[in-house]
């Protein structure tokens, strides 16, 4: 047998345990770095929504479908930020924070991780799919030259459709998918030798508040506090997460790959 493993790791490098840590300390590092980030862009987004609010206070009727067009027309950037632009960027830097999660746990829940990470990529994936806020800027542009009232309707009619689809459905879908998402991973990490009690801990108080500020989106404004609250907690995590990656990409080979 020990022939047999030789020749494997001989014709299969990868199979090698040097090379599976090599593997595994560079998705620590790489997942950690964007672990930090995103718990940066977080407490960014959070002041920018005090400091410049939605147009319309998120509700998709046509005078926040003019609002945006006239918001982008005149501060181009604030409009996508409004449109969460941070969101998508943080969204990116959540990928390989996932999949460093994933490797770093895998041994501790084999059944739920892959159905949670896959839930977060779901929700990843429809989020980006329906974010309109490069596509409402490209519609501001062919308004501001609009010659007449059936094009200026036009445009509005299309503005609209796009922020009712990513406010009224897809926001919150995604929103509480990702919540379930990370809210079932921290509670693998909570049973794990791997992250601390108050990291996972982090991780569920976290969640628990956005899953179920996203459920309560009827009542916007306990939603909303609840999201805001979740959103400091996230952001909290996320630098925890982060530093305890980086840890097992910098540990010895027994605790770097677990």
């Amino acid at each position: 047998m020990a022939q047999a493993a030789e020749r494997n790791r001989t014709t299969n490098p990868a199979a090698s345990p040097e090379v599976q840590d090599s593997a595994s300390r560079s998705l620590y590092r790489v997942g950690g770095t964007a672990a930090w980030i995103v718990g940066l862009l977080i407490f960014v987004d959070i002041p920018i929504f005090f400091i410049w609010p939605p147009p319309g206070n998120l509700q998709p009727t046509r005078a926040t479908v003019v609002a945006f067009f006239t918001l982008f027309h005149q501060r181009r950037l604030v409009g996508l930020l409004d449109l969460d632009l941070l969101g998508l960027v943080a969204y990116v830097f959540l990928v390989p924070v996932l999949l460093a999660l994933l490797q770093a746990l895998r041994k501790s829940s084999p059944a739920f991780l892959p159905i949670a990470t896959v839930f977060a990529l779901v929700g990843i994936g429809i989020y980006f799919a329906a974010n309109p806020a490069f596509a409402m800027l490209s519609l501001s542009s062919q308004y501001a030259v609009a010659a007449t009232d059936v094009q200026r309707s036009l445009l509005e009619a299309s503005g609209e459709t796009l922020l009712t689809t990513f406010y009224v459905t897809v926001f919150g879908m995604s929103y509480i998918m990702i919540a379930a998402s990370l809210l079932i991973i921290s509670a693998v990490a909570l049973r794990s030798q791997v992250f601390s009690k108050a990291t996972a801990g982090m991780g569920i108080v976290a969640n628990s508040m956005m899953l179920i500020g996203g459920l309560l989106f009827p009542w916007p404004l306990l939603g909303a506090l609840l999201s805001l609250l979740g959103a400091v907690a996230l952001g909290i995590w996320a630098i925890q997460t982060g530093r305890t990656l980086r840890r097992l990409a910098a540990a010895p080979a027994s605790l770097g790959d677990p």
